[in-house]
């Protein structure tokens, strides 16, 4: 039985992500990588193959959804701009991975400072008229997040190899192309469940049925 981290100070940090000042911004440039950047992320995934995609982002001092959307061919990627109606179709897709299913979530501050919480997957909670998704571990035990549905900008899926081990990641960017929040199935040298990797595929296979956010 995997451990539910007991951890409502999550919200707080999700929500502060969503609402920051560049977020709340409007974007003057599009976070689609550029064919020099391409170059400058084959080399940092080359050089550390697998590694969430959190860490090529501090690394480059890129937005982590200009690193996303620029993996290289060796990478199975996929990612779709996204309407609050997506937003929702999308986190539907991850309740599927179960309640009961064991994972990574990932957020970081400004993209310095990165926290990762193995939890029970957050799971959505019942709609209303706020604007805001809910999602809650463990049947609220766990970690919380609420999460501003026209604050999300594009949601990309990804899956990274590493020598012996597998990253897997859906994570959610808004509107500065930073991340809000990382649902990783698996990181390479972690534990996992394989119940999150089924669920990774079902959401990778939703995203495919919106037009890509970088062709």
């Amino acid at each position: 039985m995997y451990k539910t981290y007991n951890n409502y100070a999550v919200s707080l940090f999700l929500l502060a992500t969503a609402l920051s000042p560049a977020a709340l911004a409007q974007p003057t440039a599009t976070y689609c990588a550029t064919d020099v950047q391409k170059l400058k992320i084959a080399e940092a995934v080359n050089a550390r193959e697998g590694a969430p995609t959190v860490i090529y982002a501090r690394n480059l001092e890129m937005p982590e959804q200009t690193v996303v959307s620029g993996l290289p061919d060796t990478v199975r990627a996929y990612g779709v701009d996204m309407t609050p109606e997506r937003v929702k179709e999308i986190w539907a897709s991850v309740d599927e991975w179960g309640g009961e299913t064991f994972t990574h979530v990932i957020f970081t501050m400004g993209g310095d400072h990165v926290a990762d919480f193995p939890s029970l997957v957050p799971v959505m909670q019942p709609l209303d008229d706020s604007g805001f998704i809910d999602i809650y571990a463990d049947e609220g035990r766990g970690v919380h997040g609420h999460v501003l549905l026209e604050r999300v900008n594009a949601v990309y899926a990804a899956e990274l190899h590493g020598r012996d081990a597998v990253t897997r990641m859906v994570s959610l960017y808004n509107k500065d192309g930073g991340l809000i929040v990382g649902m990783y199935a698996s990181i390479a040298g972690k534990e996992f469940d394989q119940r999150a990797v089924d669920g990774f595929e079902n959401t990778f296979a939703k995203l495919q049925e919106y037009p890509a956010a970088c062709e």
